[in-house]
């Protein structure tokens, strides 16, 4: 009798649970939860709860929740949130960080200044002011401005001349008389 029951409110979509041998009950409410990606313009999103992809909207019961979010050129975020009737759980607000940006160039070309001994140079000044220039904790959006860092140390180092070389000794050698 029970379960005929159940069939009837199950017939036209009703969305209610049969717990054997007890009557029909409502299901757990669900809540229409956003997923806010910041920043923003992040490409190729992926959000999981509980290991199943949802997309920015998803209904959920109440309930504590794992959330994943994953996004090119970012850092993984896990994420427990705790959905409830309250509406403020309703807006999940999830933060991803940018990866940090390759100085692998960078701090080879420093090396390579480094070594060099300035003092075997006519000016050694743009050198050390691309080396001073370099700004570090960037991330992997502004890889492009990273690579300039190492092209302009690059190029400076390239640019040097050596000091001419001092023949003092040797000319003042070549003037003493002989005997």
């Amino acid at each position: 009798m029970q379960r005929g029951f159940y069939n009837e409110l199950t017939a036209g979509g009703g969305q209610y649970q049969y717990n054997t041998p007890s009557t029909p009950v409502l299901p757990a409410p669900k809540y229409m939860v956003t997923f806010v990606v910041a920043p923003a313009d992040m490409t190729n999103v992926v959000i999981t709860v509980n290991g199943e992809p949802v997309e920015e909207n998803a209904e959920l019961e109440a309930g504590i929740y794992t959330v994943t979010v994953a996004a090119d050129n970012c850092e993984t975020v896990n994420k427990e949130i705790t959905i409830t009737a309250d509406r403020a759980t309703h807006t999940q607000q999830l933060e991803l960080r940018y990866l940090d940006a390759d100085y692998g160039k960078v701090e080879a070309a420093i090396a390579k200044a480094e070594a060099l001994n300035k003092n075997e140079y006519k000016d050694f000044t743009k050198v050390e002011e691309a080396v001073n220039a370099v700004v570090r904790g960037k991330n992997i959006t502004e890889q492009t401005e990273v690579e300039a860092m190492a092209k302009a140390i690059e190029d400076a180092i390239a640019a040097l001349e050596y000091k001419d070389a001092d023949y003092s000794k040797v000319d003042a050698a070549i003037a003493r008389p002989k005997r």
